[in-house]
């Protein structure tokens, strides 16, 4: 049996009554999962399966797939659910988490991981701004760049980082106080859609 944390990132109706629950976990990067029963009115796993909410999850390997035996909710980020605009910054993480990263992979997963949890926790902090948030997604953005490896080396001469290179900007208050101007969200933009194209 494994036993991981991991942010619900989509689920999924499956047959009559089971979730197929698509997480991302420090240990096995991206990983998908059938919660059998998890749809029927009452169902023991429903209330910790929603996704952007941190979950602990046990699960066994399966004939076809991994099946969720277990789950316990650790973080529901209520304010990030609760403002819409909010909402749409954690769904665009989800969904490039998603559509990027390799699917059951042994190893390497959790800076990915830490990465996500430390966007969400930072986006549902009630006293950061939109203007912060947006900050932050950009910010998201470049590293999931740079964790890739698709972050081309000596692109420090974007206006704004102030001479600093983009590894030197791994701290994320430090980050958002050299992240100023259109110049370089459209720069590491560019870059974003250039080496992940939605």
């Amino acid at each position: 049996m494994h036993v991981t944390d991991a942010i619900i990132l989509k689920k999924e109706a499956a047959g009559e009554a089971d979730l197929l629950i698509t997480a991302l976990t420090p240990d096995f990067v991206r990983v998908r999962l059938v919660a059998q029963g998890a749809r029927k009115v009452g169902a023991k796993l429903k209330g910790h399966l929603e996704p952007l909410s941190l979950s602990r999850l046990s699960f066994v390997a399966g004939r076809n797939n991994y099946r969720l035996v277990g789950a316990e909710l650790q973080n529901f980020f209520p304010t990030v659910k609760g403002e819409p605009w909010r909402f749409r910054i954690a769904s665009d993480i989800a969904k490039i988490l998603d559509s990027v990263l390799f699917e059951d992979v042994a190893e390497g997963g959790g800076n990915f991981f830490a990465l996500a949890r430390e966007a969400l926790m930072f986006l549902d902090e009630p006293s950061r701004t939109l203007e912060d948030c947006n900050k932050a997604f950009l910010w998201f953005r470049m590293q999931f760049l740079k964790e890739s490896g698709l972050l081309p080396e000596g692109i420090a001469g974007l206006g704004g980082l102030d001479g600093a290179n983009f590894a030197s900007c791994g701290d994320f208050a430090d980050f958002l106080d050299k992240a100023r101007g259109a110049e370089l969200v459209g720069a590491v933009s560019r870059l974003f859609m250039t080496y992940l194209p939605r």
